[in-house]
């Protein structure tokens, strides 16, 4: 089989991680190994990376199912580095997002009788005609008017 590892690890133990999976696998980026392995490698992979881990140890181990899917194995170290499909987050947030109509549904002139107005709720979509033009955009965020 075909795996991927991703170390998210930070300070010494990005170094320590290095060392073993260099040993093991074919470095494919900055942080990324890749390498043909049997179930017994990967288990000796998995043995020597728990033995040097630390609090700053994040490893993930994917498998390549076809061309465009893979599986997450395991994971080493401190698993909030990634999310349950083994995918690292980029950005988050704790607070609640509310967004307003699209950019180009605002860059229509709304005096136009051509144009058709649609209401604004939560989840619904929007639709503005303008001529031959059709824009359609799915409004995913709770849509709230602007309080004065």
């Amino acid at each position: 089989m075909i795996v991927t590892f991703i170390s998210q690890c930070e300070k010494k133990a990005i170094k320590r991680t290095a060392r073993v999976l260099d040993s093991f696998a074919n470095r494919i980026g900055k942080r990324a190994w890749q390498t043909p392995i049997t179930q017994e490698g990967l288990h000796a992979v998995k043995k020597l990376l728990r033995k040097t881990a630390s609090k700053n140890t994040a490893v993930s181990c994917h498998r390549i199912v076809s061309r465009s899917r893979t599986e997450l194995v395991w994971v080493v170290g401190h698993k909030q580095a990634f999310n349950h499909q083994g995918v690292v987050p980029v950005n988050y947030t704790s607070k609640e997002l509310i967004m307003g109509a699209p950019s180009k549904a605002k860059a229509i002139k709304l005096d136009n009788p051509a144009q058709k107005k649609a209401s604004h709720q939560s989840g619904t979509e929007l639709h503005i005609m303008q001529g031959n033009e059709h824009y359609e955009a799915v409004v995913r965020a709770v849509y709230q008017p602007q309080r004065e």
